[in-house]
């Protein structure tokens, strides 16, 4: 489709009364069009100031650099001398409470050996024992004959203690254990 020719180009005898009415609309629309522009490309500017605002207000920095991949290079890439926060070690052994200390001498000592010192080796178990109580509960008679009997502390109520009780019941409810197992465990 070619441009229509420039309206200043027709002649004054073409110029009818309808074609004048054509040419003040299409003059009219290019003022329209001409103040749309300008307003589009205030908009325009407008909405670009509007998102570098928002970039600073989250803080984001653009569009990311996205690196070409170092797949099939030979050379590896220089690593940091920086370690990532939180990364460093902490020693483990400023809480360790040793309660039983062994020392343990070598098998075999060849002859002229001299003593360097101790190594230590630290191993942490657990120990479960026995304990059980025997509570004598004094009895005393009345002069009416009554018996009097001393009371057991109301957590030994009973014949397994606390410990034991709480036991068992973690052993069977938290890490689900069956009976026969407990029982085995406990005997």
């Amino acid at each position: 489709m070619s441009n229509p020719p420039d309206y200043k180009d027709i002649s004054s005898s073409e110029r009818t009364p309808l074609v004048e009415w054509l040419l003040n609309i299409i003059a009219e629309q290019q003022k329209i069009i001409d103040k749309l522009s300008s307003k589009v490309c205030q908009l325009e500017l407008h909405v670009e100031n509007l998102d570098e605002q928002l970039l600073v207000a989250k803080k984001l920095k653009g569009q990311p650099k996205i690196r070409p991949s170092t797949l099939n290079q030979r050379e590896e890439p220089p690593i940091s001398a920086k370690k990532r926060a939180g990364s460093e070690k902490r020693s483990k052994k400023t809480s360790f409470v040793a309660d039983e200390e062994r020392v343990i001498e070598p098998v075999e000592l060849p002859f002229g050996s001299k003593f360097n010192g101790d190594r230590e080796y630290d191993l942490q178990d657990l120990l479960l024992k026995r304990h059980n109580i025997r509570f004598l509960l004094a009895e005393y008679v009345t002069d009416d004959g009554k018996t009097i009997v001393g009371k057991l502390p109301e957590e030994y109520q009973g014949h397994y203690g606390v410990t034991l009780r709480g036991f068992i019941l973690y052993q069977h409810h938290q890490c689900r254990v069956p009976q026969p197992i407990i029982v085995e465990q406990t005997q």
